[in-house]
C-alpha cells in the first residue's frame, strides 16, 4: 500500500512539473494564433469554441444519465 501512494505522489509531481513547463508554452501558441486573425474570425473561433464545450458538456451529461439509468 505504501508503494501504491509513493508512486502516485511522484506521478503527481510530475504531473504538476509538466503542467509548469508547458502552460506558458501553449498560452503563448494560442495567443500567437489568435493574434494572427481578424477580429471577425477571432468571434467566430470563439463562438465555435463556445458551441463545441456545450456540446461536449450535453453529451457527457447524457451519458451519465444514461449510466445512472442502468443502476
Amino acid at each position: 500500500m505504501l508503494k501504491v501512494r509513493i508512486l502516485a505522489a511522484i506521478v503527481a509531481i510530475l504531473l504538476t512539473l509538466l503542467t509548469i513547463y508547458l502552460l506558458p508554452k501553449i498560452v503563448y501558441t494560442y495567443t500567437s494564433f489568435m493574434d494572427g486573425m481578424s477580429p471577425d474570425q477571432r468571434t467566430a473561433f470563439s463562438l465555435f469554441q463556445a458551441l463545441l464545450g456545450a456540446a461536449l458538456g450535453v453529451y457527457g451529461w447524457w451519458l451519465w444519465k444514461k449510466s445512472k439509468k442502468k443502476k
